[in-house]
C-alpha cells in the first residue's frame, strides 16, 4: 500500500509541476520569440504553491516511511513467544498427507539432524487455527476463544515454556495460554473441565470435550 501511495503520489506531482511549464510554454507567441520579444508572465503565487506542496509531499513521505521502517523492525524483534530458530513449516493441508503423517514424522525422526517432529493444524506466528465458543468450569455463560489444535511434543518442538500442568497427550486434553488464565479469572486451570462447541439454528454442535492439562506461556 506504500508503494501504491508512493508511486501515485510521485505522478500526481509530476503532473501538477509539468502544469506550470506547459503554461508559460503555450503563453509565448511563436512570432513575437523570433522576433526577441517575450512577454513576462508572473506566476509567483502558482510556484510559491507547488514549492510548498511538494515540500509537504515530501516531509509525508519521509514520516510514512520511517514509520514503515519502525514497524518491520517490530515485527522482525518482536518476542513470538517461542523459538522461531532452526524451525521448518511444512503444508500438510492436503488429505493424503495428513493420513501419513505417523510414517512420515518416524522417516523425519531417523536423520539424526531432526530433533523432534509435530503437527498443528495452522503455522504459530502467522494465524491461529480458528475462533470458536467455549464453557469451562466456573465460568458464566459461554465464551469465544482462540483455538490451535496441536499434536503431542508440540510444546517441546517450537520451545513454549510450560507454566503449570503437562503437556498433551493423547485424547482431547487442552491447554491455556497465560492471557486465557487472566481472562478467565482462574488462580489455577489445571484439571478444570473445558467443552467447544458451535451454534447453528440455535442448535448447540459439541466439538471437542475434555480437561486442561497446563497452562504454558502467552504466544502469537
Amino acid at each position: 500500500d506504500i508503494f501504491i501511495f508512493g508511486g501515485i503520489t510521485t505522478l500526481v506531482v509530476g503532473v501538477i509541476n509539468g502544469i506550470y511549464p506547459a503554461l508559460v510554454l503555450s503563453a509565448f507567441n511563436p512570432v513575437d520569440a523570433l522576433r526577441g520579444r517575450f512577454r513576462s508572465i508572473s506566476a509567483s503565487g502558482f510556484r510559491k504553491v507547488s514549492v510548498v506542496f511538494q515540500f509537504v509531499i515530501s516531509l509525508l513521505l519521509i514520516i510514512i516511511t520511517l514509520v514503515s521502517l519502525q514497524q518491520v523492525q517490530h515485527e522482525r524483534y518482536k518476542d513470538l513467544g517461542f523459538n522461531l530458530n532452526n524451525l521448518i513449516a511444512l503444508n500438510m493441508q492436503h488429505k493424503s498427507v495428513r493420513k501419513t503423517y505417523d510414517a512420515f514424522r518416524a522417516e523425519l525422526l531417523k536423520d539424526p539432524r531432526i530433533t523432534d517432529v509435530t503437527a498443528s493444524a495452522s503455522q504459530i506466528g502467522i494465524k491461529f487455527s480458528g475462533r470458536t465458543l467455549m464453557r469451562g468450569d466456573g465460568l458464566q455463560g459461554e465464551r469465544m476463544i482462540d483455538v490451535v489444535y496441536i499434536n503431542p511434543d508440540f510444546i517441546n518442538t517450537i520451545g513454549l515454556s510450560l507454566v503449570e500442568g503437562n503437556d498433551v497427550s493423547d485424547g482431547r486434553i487442552f491447554l491455556l495460554n497465560q492471557k486465557a488464565l487472566e481472562q478467565f479469572e482462574w488462580s489455577s486451570a489445571t484439571g478444570k473441565t473445558f467443552e467447544l462447541f458451535a451454534k447453528q439454528n440455535d442448535k448447540v454442535h459439541i466439538m471437542y470435550t475434555g480437561t486442561v492439562a497446563g497452562v504454558v506461556n502467552d504466544f502469537q
